[in-house]
């Protein structure tokens, strides 16, 4: 405080004028700062989150989807007899072919869910943000997994049907885990 006392009050302002300036330049850098961390979130939300969601949301869709027509395959399958009943098979086939077609439909969307996380992991920022980006694709690659495990089911169920080795009342409730769940849980979690 001496020093200050003994300054003419003239270099007394300048001091405190070069303080506040100095003071209002680490302010500045501060919020420069912190508008660009704002700034890569906004990116990250408009580039990755919201296409995932989209992707993601398509990929339940079509998750649903195959399971109504694989509903209803099975429905028409347990009309189908020795006699043939015609509607029963065109019925069966066209929900067979929907379900399938539901099945590809996912696949192509899974790949492009794939795609976003890897892009977006290689060039992830932070730590966190890099680890969220490998939690969801680890999600992902378990969809997949899951996914093909059902469709295996699902053609053998097929298979068999069209085989006739289950037809008409044989048909008994064919119990298949769909991994609509963990599409729900990946997206609530995301």
């Amino acid at each position: 405080m001496n020093l200050m006392n003994n300054l003419k009050i003239g270099m007394r302002i300048y001091f405190i004028a070069i303080l506040l300036n100095v003071l209002m330049m680490i302010i500045a850098s501060i919020g420069i700062i912190k508008m660009g961390n704002i700034g890569n979130v906004l990116y990250d939300i408009a580039e990755i989150d919201i296409p995932l969601t989209r992707i993601i949301t398509q990929m339940t869709v079509h998750q649903l989807e195959k399971a109504v027509y694989f509903e209803r395959a099975m429905r028409n399958a347990a009309f189908l007899t020795d006699f043939q009943n015609h509607t029963a098979r065109d019925s069966f086939n066209s929900a067979k072919e929907s379900c399938v077609k539901q099945g590809r439909l996912f696949n192509e969307n899974l790949e492009k869910a794939m795609k976003i996380p890897e892009h977006a992991l290689q060039n992830a920022k932070n730590l966190q943000a890099r680890q969220q980006f490998k939690d969801i694709l680890d999600a992902l690659k378990s969809i997949n997994k899951e996914h093909h495990e059902v469709d295996k089911k699902m053609k053998k169920v097929f298979e068999m049907i069209d085989a006739k080795k289950l037809t008409g009342l044989n048909i008994k409730p064919i119990k298949l885990k769909m991994q609509k769940k963990t599409c729900f849980i990946l997206l609530k979690n995301y």
